[in-house]
C-alpha cells in the first residue's frame, strides 16, 4: 500500500466536542491500522489536556500551553512526531470540526498514489454549517486575480490551492519545501504551502467523491475581529511572499475597508482590517 503509514495531526483549540467526534469517526474508518492520530491542543481554556485525551481515547494528546495558530500549531505536532521518531510515509492535517467516512483515508491515499508526481491529496467536502450548509465544497480553491481573493471554482476545473482542513502530505514534500509556513496564524497557510509544493515540481490532487463532512471555521467561530485581522493579514503575506509586493493592495483593502466595514457601523471589523493592512 503507497503511504501505508499516516500520521493525523488535529489541533483542537476550545472545540472538544468537535474533536472528540472527529476522532470518534477515524476509529470507525477502513485500513486504520497504521494511522498515528497527534491531537495537539492549541492553548485550550474551557477544557483541559486531560479531559480531551479522555474524550479521544484512541489519539496522543500534547499541549502547546498557549495558542500558536493553525500552522504553528500543526508544526509543533509534527516537531513532536519527530522527536518520538515515528515512522510515517505521509502526515495528514486535519481539522477537529470535520467527520470522516470510513473510507476517507483510502480515498486521500488513492489520490495521493495516483501519480509518483503528486504531493498533496485534498479532498471535497459537504459543509455542514452556514451558508454552504448542505453543499459540497471542492477542495481545490482559486485565488481570483488581481486581489487575490479566494473563489470556489466548479468541480473538475482549475484550482490554485489545497483547502488545510484536510491535507495528506508526502514525507517527501515536507523533507524538500518544509512544513506550514509560521509566519501565518490562521487563513491562507495552506495557500502559501500549496504554492511552494507547485513551484518545487509537485502536483496537487484531489480524493474521489466527498469523503469528509465539515462543520466550517468551529474554532475562530463569530469574533469579528480576530477572523477579519487574520484573513486579511494572511491574504497581504500570500501576497508578499508568492506574488509582487503589497503596497498597492495594502493601501487597496485600506479604502475598500471603509465602505465593507466602516459605512455599515461593523467598527470592530474596520480596525482589524486597517491594523491587517498596516502590518501591524
Amino acid at each position: 500500500m503507497c503511504c501505508k503509514n499516516v500520521v493525523a495531526i488535529i489541533l483542537n483549540w476550545e472545540g472538544l466536542s468537535f474533536t472528540k467526534k472527529c476522532c470518534e469517526s477515524l476509529s470507525k474508518m477502513d485500513n486504520i491500522d497504521s494511522l498515528r492520530i497527534i491531537v495537539v491542543d492549541n492553548g485550550s481554556t474551557t477544557h483541559t489536556q486531560e479531559e480531551l485525551a479522555i474524550e479521544c481515547p484512541n489519539a496522543e494528546v500534547i499541549s502547546t500551553g498557549k495558542n500558536l495558530g493553525f500552522a504553528n500549531g500543526c508544526k509543533f505536532g509534527y516537531k513532536y512526531i519527530q522527536e518520538q521518531g515515528y515512522d510515517f510515509d505521509a502526515i495528514w492535517l486535519l481539522n477537529n470540526d470535520t467527520e470522516c467516512d470510513k473510507n476517507a483515508l483510502d480515498s486521500l491515499r488513492n489520490a495521493l498514489c495516483s501519480n509518483e508526481s503528486v504531493g498533496v491529496a485534498g479532498c471535497n467536502m459537504l459543509q455542514s454549517t452556514g451558508a454552504m450548509a448542505g453543499k459540497i465544497v471542492p477542495g481545490g480553491v482559486r485565488l481570483g486575480f488581481p486581489l487575490y481573493t479566494p473563489v470556489l471554482p466548479k468541480q473538475g476545473k482549475h484550482f490554485d490551492y489545497l483547502c488545510g482542513a484536510s491535507l495528506l502530505i508526502r514525507r517527501e514534500v515536507i523533507e524538500q519545501v518544509g512544513f506550514l509556513d509560521t509566519d501565518f496564524f490562521f487563513f491562507f497557510e495552506d495557500a502559501e504551502f500549496s504554492y511552494r509544493v507547485r513551484k518545487a515540481g509537485w502536483k496537487l490532487a484531489i480524493a474521489e467523491g466527498t469523503p469528509i463532512r465539515h462543520y466550517g471555521s468551529a474554532a475562530i467561530g463569530s469574533q469579528a475581529y480576530n477572523k477579519v485581522y487574520n484573513y486579511r493579514r494572511g491574504q497581504m503575506l500570500y501576497i508578499q511572499k508568492c506574488a509582487f509586493g503589497t503596497f498597492f493592495y495594502r493601501i487597496f483593502f485600506l479604502i475598500s475597508g471603509v465602505f465593507i466595514y466602516a459605512l455599515r457601523g461593523r467598527w470592530a471589523a474596520f480596525r482589524a482590517n486597517t491594523r491587517a493592512c498596516l502590518f501591524r
